[in-house]
């Protein structure tokens, strides 16, 4: 059984009032190194200039981006890469969705954390196989989800309650993306706030091109105000799944 592993980081900004406060943990699997997955880890937060309100307001988001290793229990820290800031857009809070520019900063910093690991002696890369991020695919990945467990590959997903946040449970599944080589597959599973929002249908195919395209795709996935999001992962060996 893999147990339930995640990483919550949430920076609050003191340069702001922020009422558009918001974070994410995203894992993005680049390759295997020592027999060990290695991914970009993103602990992000978002920031707005003017109470999220107004053609003006600035929405920004901040954080580090580090080279982990993904255990079967946990994340060991690999290497420190950067920290970085970058307006997502200059709109409205109501307009981020359609005035997003996270997709373009945040694949220029993806990129650069896979050029890294690439260099790394033994390096084999993770080829991107199964995406979803709307209600029904979703589900169709899983065995089982319910609430509190998602069964992936004959292996459990816990998804708990988690009191520190405002939502109190961060157990709504927003996006999925699979990756395989051909020893292992791996599943990251988004989770968040259980509002029943998902992506836009435009940003949906936008996404859903980018992981076709690249090994190393980024994609977006909206977050609500006062939000937050984390990524959960599975790993699995494919011969013992035969």
């Amino acid at each position: 059984m893999f147990k339930l592993v995640f990483i919550l980081f949430v920076l609050f900004s003191f340069k702001s009032q922020a009422c558009c406060s918001a974070g994410q943990v995203r894992i993005f699997p680049l390759g295997m190194i020592q027999n060990k997955p290695i991914c970009a880890v993103f602990e992000t937060s978002r920031v707005c200039s003017d109470d999220g309100m107004g053609p003006e307001n600035e929405i920004t988001w901040f954080g580090r981006m580090t080279l982990q290793i993904l255990e079967k229990d946990s994340l060991r820290l690999f290497k420190e890469l950067d920290t970085f800031e970058f307006v997502e857009c200059v709109c409205d809070y109501d307009e981020i969705e359609k005035k997003s520019d996270y997709m373009r900063f945040m694949q220029l910093y993806l990129d650069s954390a896979f050029m890294v690991a690439s260099k790394e002696k033994g390096y084999i890369p993770f080829i991107a196989s199964v995406y979803a991020a709307d209600s029904l695919s979703i589900k169709s990945q899983f065995t089982e989800l319910n609430d509190s467990l998602a069964i992936w590959k004959h292996q459990e997903l816990l998804l708990q309650s988690n009191e520190s946040l405002s939502c109190l449970f961060m157990n709504e599944i927003k996006e999925i993306r699979t990756y395989k080589t051909s020893q292992y597959e791996l599943l990251i599973a988004t989770v968040g706030c259980p509002t029943k929002r998902y992506c836009a249908k435009e940003n949906l195919q936008k996404n859903i091109e980018s992981f076709k395209k690249m090994k190393n795709a980024m994609t977006y996935i909206p977050v609500d105000w006062h939000g937050y999001s984390l990524d959960l992962y599975l790993l699995v060996d494919r011969k013992t799944q035969k």
